[in-house]
C-alpha cells in the first residue's frame, strides 16, 4: 500500500511541476 501512494504522489508532483512550468513559460514570453 505504501509503495502505490508513494507512486501516486511521484505522479501528481510530476503532473502539476509540468503544469507550473507551462505557466511559467507563458508568462516568460
Amino acid at each position: 500500500m505504501q509503495f502505490i501512494s508513494a507512486y501516486f504522489v511521484l505522479v501528481h508532483l510530476d503532473f502539476f511541476n509540468s503544469k507550473f512550468n507551462s505557466i511559467q513559460s507563458k508568462w516568460t514570453q
